[in-house]
């Protein structure tokens, strides 16, 4: 597995710091094909695998940064859990359990959205019941777009 990732990537990188000798060091075009397969690196391919991995860090590090940003939003805004209810029983089963168990309860159509700190009053609850189906799942964007903006679309 890791050789197939890595492969592709090791070919590529060599064919960039290639390219660059090539065309960094040589003068003619004869002389920038000889460069281009000799399989020695040189100075302007080494800038170019530095730059390469430079760019790729910058990249994976921005992507990490928005992560902890989503993190940060989700738990500025909503609890960590949620819990949704499904079936025929949702309804009934959210006014006598969910809303006492959960911090914040949504209805949306027949599925109960539990939200809570500490699921397992809910799971317990959920455990002892019939007929009814739940998934248990943290906390995401999603869950935040729909407190800020409300589950119902207006005109």
């Amino acid at each position: 597995m890791r050789f197939g990732v890595i492969l592709p990537i090791q070919l590529k990188d060599t064919s960039l710091a290639d390219t660059f000798d090539g065309f960094g060091g040589g003068a003619s075009r004869e002389r920038k094909l000889a460069i281009m397969r000799d399989s020695s690196i040189g100075t302007f391919g080494t800038c170019a695998l530095i730059a390469s991995f430079a760019l790729k860090w910058s990249a994976l590090a921005s992507i990490a940064d928005a992560i902890q940003a989503a993190l940060a939003l989700i738990a500025a805004h909503v609890e960590p859990e949620v819990i949704e209810v499904f079936g025929d029983e949702a309804k009934a089963w959210a006014g006598a359990h969910g809303r006492r168990l959960s911090s914040r309860l949504e209805m949306a159509g027949e599925t109960a959205f539990c939200y809570a700190t500490d699921p397992r009053p809910l799971l317990a609850a959920l455990a002892h019941a019939s007929g009814l189906r739940y998934l248990h799942r943290p906390a995401n964007l999603e869950d935040v777009f729909l407190k800020l903006t409300g589950r119902e679309l207006r005109d």
